[in-house]
């Protein structure tokens, strides 16, 4: 009976691509096959130097970056969906994907993705970057056996309200997040000299993630390498 609806349903209320707005057949999901094919992936994950390593390194030195895809033309609607349109079981399924290729050669220890604050998430519901982490820690689990990073989602907190960095540019950004991140009140002794991967939704100057990424290194003496599913050029 339940198929039967859902097949029902989906006759007159197709499911359609989040790229190209195409509705799905069979076997599709989320994406149809061409915007699959056409999907502009970063292959970060083959390559040790990253695109954000020398941004990163004046402060916070840099082990990897690895991003799924390039944040352009429709594609950004992957990262619209997911942020703003409730598309929960996406963020998993692209953080998924995105741990799958980081797969079970890296040295990660723990997983933290960048807070929202509290209001924020309220209103929204979720934080998408802590999806995505759980979405890329599950990635990972399904191709080794080797022992899998920790989630430490509590390590961090965001403890100022600001702004949506959408439409700043790359010093206002800066400027947008400074003292917005803090470490919680708890301490994880396991994240000393440990070898984090910060997680966030997309990269694009880098500034949340920097503010990320100096409180740990200064407090725990921590490997620092970040996650996104987006990479804007």
């Amino acid at each position: 009976m339940r198929l039967w609806a859902e097949s029902l349903w989906c006759l007159f209320f197709p499911k359609r691509c989040i790229v190209c707005n195409r509705p799905l057949v069979g076997g599709e999901r989320y994406l149809c096959i061409p915007c699959r094919a056409d999907m502009p992936y970063s292959y970060q994950w083959c390559y040790k130097e990253g695109a954000a390593e020398e941004s990163f390194s004046a402060k916070v030195p840099l082990e990897r970056q690895y991003s799924l895809f390039f944040y352009r033309d429709n594609y950004k609607k992957i990262i619209y969906a997911i942020k703003y349109a409730s598309s929960t079981r996406l963020a998993r399924v692209m953080g998924r994907e995105l741990g799958e290729r980081i797969g079970g050669n890296s040295s990660i220890d723990y997983i933290v993705p960048v807070p929202l604050h509290w209001r924020r998430k309220l209103k929204r519901g979720y934080n998408q970057s802590q999806l995505i982490a759980e979405g890329i820690l599950q990635g990972m689990n399904s191709c080794t056996d080797a022992k899998l990073p920790r989630m430490a989602s509590g390590s961090l907190r965001r403890c100022r309200f600001t702004q949506t960095q959408t439409a700043k540019d790359k010093e206002s950004r800066a400027l947008n997040v400074q003292n917005a991140f803090a470490l919680s009140g708890r301490e994880y002794e396991g994240l000393y000299d440990a070898h984090i991967l910060l997680v966030d939704d997309v990269l694009t100057t880098g500034a949340t993630l920097q503010a990320c990424a100096l409180l740990l290194h200064s407090h725990y003496r921590c490997r620092i390498s970040i996650a996104t599913l987006a990479y804007d050029e």
